[in-house]
């Protein structure tokens, strides 16, 4: 097998694009609040935000994070055609002292929390973040991939002891047993960060009425889709109620639409749609007969759609599954057209979901339901520009509930990713890549590293790996939390100028 050592000190990153955009938000209660003041004089642009840097702050040869530190991150960012679009709605930055700059921004809602994800080194590209304080980073080791081929090159690699650590999104179920029977290995399932979803085109004239879309929901067994898929590597797997991220005590509702066929007959009676013998309703004059898209190869999808066929040709709904290949059910051309009218796919939850906004957003956005509440994009833009995390939280809840509700989107489970360890293990987040849990060892790892294919839907973003690499050794000026909202990492204080 061919193997390569990366130490620590000579990774070379970039910042990472966005699938789309990010919010905005305080300082948590345990540290000093934030300010919101007005200042014309130094920002007459629409908002400016002062950072102050932590003087304790050191890169790993010791020498201090200053303010240039900043200024050299936002050139690189610039200049990468893979950054952040966010950065656009920088219009200056300022040196104000060693610790201390002023960023200007162009646009209210500009996710200034995110801009600095990561602070890169003006003085020597070769050093990192130093000596870390929280959990998801590490320091002094080094890391050495072992490039496998496949899942069974994974195995293959524990068998024969030339592995410590291994990442699977989505393993097989066979491969879980296999690894498990292994002597000193540990396997860790965890939920992973690729959410399954089903999606109407609202393009169509039937779509378009939420009574029709909650019924084919209500015809739906998410929980005999879970059982035939993700239940059968992980048991215990959960279905989803929400399209976002929710990891807080008593925020997020319950899904409305458990299922009922009785209830989804009901409802196609009550719209005036009628059935005569085997046929499909026909409503308002137009047979319920419709194209399912997704993707071919993926055993998973292929084995739900079918279920969901045959469940739905008992109530009377007819549906052509279509099966193609990612690159061209990603097309923008293909999602952004006419020719589907239901689609399953998976996208990925966000730490922070304003991070997925551009999926919701109709005015520009990725919103491929062409689902369209009365103000949604309105409370879109609020919660980006909230600062106050809970508060911009439920604002996030409404558009999420704006879209779950009607079954514009019919959320299903997560798909689950496993840790395969030798000897003692981690306890891994839903958002943690393979570099991230080898910080978190804090040990020499050697890594089983299956190549992971770039996902079509996010082009322009940083794959799993190469995105997990980055935050595992370099700090940024806030970090997000993983129930939302952000903690200061490299700054001890901001504030907010309007």
């Amino acid at each position: 097998m061919k193997t390569r050592l990366l130490p620590v000190v000579v990774l070379a990153v970039i910042v990472a694009a966005c699938t789309g955009s990010v919010a905005t938000t305080t300082t948590p209660t345990t540290v000093p609040p934030s300010v919101i003041t007005t200042e014309p004089d130094i920002c007459p642009e629409t908002r400016c935000v002062r950072l102050r840097i932590d003087p304790d702050a050191r890169w790993s040869d010791g020498e201090p994070v200053t303010a240039d530190d900043f200024v050299h991150t936002l050139d690189m960012a610039r200049a990468a055609s893979s950054a952040d679009p966010a950065y656009r709605a920088v219009s200056r930055i300022d040196v104000i002292a060693d610790d201390e700059v002023l960023i200007a921004l162009s646009d209210v809602s500009a996710p200034f929390q995110r801009l600095f994800e990561v602070v890169l080194p003006a003085h020597d590209d070769r050093v990192t973040s130093g000596p870390l304080d929280h959990d998801l980073r590490g320091e002094g080791f080094d890391l050495e991939t072992v490039d496998v081929d496949g899942v069974r090159g994974v195995i293959q690699a524990f068998r024969r002891g030339e592995a410590d650590l291994g990442w699977l999104p989505d393993p097989p179920g066979w491969a879980i047993e296999e690894l498990e029977a292994l002597e000193d290995v540990t396997v860790t399932l965890v939920p992973g960060p690729d959410w399954e979803m089903i999606t109407f085109n609202q393009q169509s004239p039937l779509l378009a009425e939420a009574w029709l879309r909650q019924a084919v929901a209500l015809a739906i067994d998410r929980e005999t889709l879970a059982d035939l898929t993700v239940r059968t590597v992980d048991p215990p797997a959960s279905l989803l109620d929400t399209t976002m991220w929710v990891d807080r005590p008593g925020m997020g509702d319950p899904y409305p639409h458990a299922h009922d066929p009785d209830a989804a007959v009901r409802a196609l009676l009550d719209n005036g749609c009628v059935r005569e013998g085997d046929g499909p309703f026909v409503c308002d004059d137009h047979p319920l007969r419709f194209t399912w898209m997704t993707t071919a190869g993926d055993v998973w999808r292929e084995t739900m759609v079918e279920r969901m066929a045959s469940d739905l040709a008992d109530l009377g709904i007819e549906v052509d599954v279509r099966l193609m290949y990612p690159a061209d059910i990603y097309r923008r051309v293909n999602l952004a057209g006419d020719g589907w009218d239901i689609v399953s796919f998976a996208w990925t939850a966000q730490v922070d979901p304003t991070a997925a906004a551009e999926l919701y957003r109709c005015d520009g956005g990725l919103n491929f339901a062409r689902h369209c509440p009365d103000g949604v994009d309105e409370t879109l833009a609020t919660a980006m520009g909230t600062i106050d995390d809970d508060e911009r939280r439920l604002l996030l809840e409404e558009v999420d509930r704006a879209f779950v509700d009607p079954a514009a989107i019919i959320p299903l489970f997560a798909r689950p990713v496993a840790w395969v360890f030798k000897g003692e293990g981690a306890d891994p987040s839903p958002f943690d890549g393979p570099f991230d849990v080898a910080a978190r060892l804090g040990r020499d790892v050697r890594l089983a590293l299956v190549d992971q294919p770039g996902d079509p839907a996010t082009v322009g973003a940083l794959d799993p790996v190469e995105s997990s690499l980055r935050r595992a050794h370099y700090r940024g000026a806030f970090r997000a939390l993983p129930g939302g909202g952000y903690a200061p990492d490299l700054v001890v204080d901001f504030e907010v100028i309007d």
